[in-house]
């Protein structure tokens, strides 16, 4: 396994070690018994080590012993993993992590600015992510101005779902995937809606790419949100699902409530979805796959 100084206590760990594939070789800890005994191709998600092959035949016999020595994972009296990264590389680690924080909040947040402005006369101001970062860490009077006008408009939705008032009503209950999303999200309430605002702006024929599928499928929406074929974990927006119904040919991207009882789950959009974009979700994996519909 590759070594970097940056990485996490797990990586830390079992990083710079040769292992065997076959669990055979005792001189070398069992590769699926310790850094992969999750499952996981890598050590954890997001991970950046690589494995690469380590032939002991081509190998110095001095060599072939310091990989040995090196390679014995190191445990507490309670057999935990010991942290043995250096005190500068912890403290690089967290740093980096904070970065990536940022940078997804911005993005985030960026994001959430573009879906506040589609469907209207005013353009958005920032027409790159850069420029919006920018903007956001100057804290410029522009952006302390638009972050206001869309807290209000959340503000005003969330007085509308209270009031049951203003929204297209979906289904009950987020259905058979329910108990995945609930352990996964910690969703505190099982309805599902479309707001009038969403409506207009992101699903009504002309605010849509796929201007027919709304109407194409509405009749069967609450069966696609209460019953779907897979549900994606969609890696632009936080707490947010994508469920996809094969038969239908559609995918729904729906905003997971994880804040207030009283809220409901929303769809942000709806997209159609050919057999050829399943396959190429489930291939690539660059969405995360929650539920698969047992056959």
């Amino acid at each position: 396994m590759t070594t970097m100084p940056q990485c996490c206590k797990l990586c830390g760990a079992y990083q710079g070690k040769v292992y065997s594939i076959s669990g055979k070789d005792k001189r070398f800890p069992a590769l699926f018994k310790t850094v992969l005994r999750n499952g996981y191709a890598l050590p954890h998600p997001n991970c950046r080590h690589e494995f690469i092959p380590w032939f002991e035949e081509i190998e110095a016999p001095e060599d072939v012993e310091k990989a040995i020595r090196n390679s014995k994972i190191q445990y507490d009296k309670n057999g935990e993993l010991v942290d043995v990264r250096y005190q500068r590389d912890i403290k690089g680690y967290a740093e980096w992590q904070a970065g990536n924080r940022q940078l997804n909040r911005e993005l985030l947040e960026f994001q959430q600015m573009k879906d506040h402005y589609a469907g209207r006369e005013d353009k958005m101001p920032y027409k790159t992510l850069g420029s919006f970062r920018r903007a956001s860490r100057a804290q410029t009077e522009t952006y302390k101005a638009i972050r206001s006008t869309i807290a209000e408009s959340i503000k005003q939705d969330k007085a509308a779902l209270e009031q049951n008032e203003g929204h297209i009503f979906i289904a009950p209950t987020l259905g058979k995937a329910e108990n995945v999303l609930r352990e996964k999200f910690n969703i505190k309430n099982t309805r599902v809606i479309i707001t009038d605002r969403q409506y207009k702006a992101h699903i009504a024929k002309g605010a849509n790419t796929h201007d027919d599928i709304f109407d194409k499928i509405k009749d069967k929406l609450p069966n696609i949100v209460s019953d779907p074929d897979y549900i994606f974990e969609d890696d632009k927006r936080e707490d947010t699902v994508i469920c996809i119904s094969q038969k239908y040919q559609a995918q729904i991207v729906v905003k997971l409530n994880t804040q207030d009882e009283a809220l409901a789950n929303t769809i942000i959009t709806i997209f159609g979805c050919s057999d050829k974009k399943i396959r190429q979700l489930l291939r690539n994996k660059i969405q995360k796959l929650l539920y698969k519909k047992e056959k």
